[in-house]
């Protein structure tokens, strides 16, 4: 996904290009494959989500409706439904085989900037400029709770595997975690000097892991809010941390043109990954 207005397939094992995707009038701010890999969906800032087939990069569908830049799209877990979050304070669900939309979840009073499924499908889980984070019954869109504590811009927010908590981070330099079943705030993670660019759950949800602008990435204890260890090695912001799935590595993206690899037991580096040119947004694990 990139500035260029396209998003490309690429082989993973020789890099070579397979297909350009092209369609979109501005920036397109993500993408991802549909869990078969049959399909790939973009959001883009030109207010619009696209379904693209994987394997040809055929245009299926266009998911017009919104008045703002679409921050984010996922699939559902079955692939049904398109989730999508955008800059005109709404998030919508769409039926991903027709395009229709279903549901607009309206309550937000800036722009969403992430919206993802539970694992059960049954709620929504929005992150806001409004400061808040907010859950929604996904088959009628009703509000369930406001997840209200933040001073700043809340840049994401996501479920912890078996969907009883919620952790988000925020320009007010601090990650919560909350009740998912009652929207009570349980922690607050504090010991960042500047805002938190990412916050995600280890697969056992025992650990956090918080990247930040303030040059580090942080592991926590999910249970007390402790700190345990401090990535320390980047010299610019840390856009990104996520565990192995496995969890014992941590790969961070920086704004200082590196990725990083990191043992997530004592905190050592292990490798860095040098060659872009510009700063890293984002560095993901392969499933092996």
């Amino acid at each position: 996904a990139s500035w260029d207005y396209t998003a490309k397939l690429w082989e993973a094992s020789s890099g070579k290009l397979l297909l350009s995707l092209v369609g979109h009038t501005d920036m397109v701010n993500s993408a991802v494959f549909s869990a078969d890999d049959k399909k790939v969906l973009t959001s883009c800032w030109d207010s619009t989500a696209k379904i693209w087939e994987a394997s040809s990069g055929k245009l299926l569908l266009s998911l017009v409706g919104h008045t703002g830049g679409v921050n984010s799209a996922v699939f559902s877990a079955d692939g049904k439904k398109v989730l999508t979050a955008s800059e005109d304070s709404t998030a919508k669900i769409w039926d991903a085989s027709s395009g229709k939309l279903l549901l607009s979840l309206v309550g937000h009073t800036g722009g969403v900037n992430s919206a993802v499924f539970s694992a059960d499908g049954e709620k929504v889980l929005t992150a806001s400029e409004d400061s808040t984070a907010k859950i929604w019954d996904a088959s009628t869109g009703k509000l369930l709770f406001s997840l209200d504590g933040h001073t700043g811009t809340v840049y994401s927010a996501v479920f912890s595997a078996d969907g009883k908590k919620v952790l988000t981070p925020s320009v007010d330099r601090t990650a919560k975690i909350w009740d998912a079943s009652s929207g009570k705030l349980l922690l607050s993670l504090e010991g960042h000097t500047f805002r938190i660019n990412s916050a995600v759950f280890s697969a056992d949800g025992k650990k956090t892991l918080t990247a930040s602008a303030d040059s580090t990435a942080k592991i926590w204890e999910a249970s007390s809010g402790k700190l345990l260890l401090s990535l320390v090695g980047h010299t610019g912001g840390v856009n990104s941390a996520v565990f192995s799935a496995d969890g014992k590595k941590v790969l961070t993206a920086s704004e200082d043109s590196t990725a990083k690899i990191w043992d997530a037991s004592s905190g050592k580096l292990l490798l860095s990954l040098v060659g872009h040119t510009g700063g890293v947004n984002s560095a993901v694990f392969s499933a092996d």
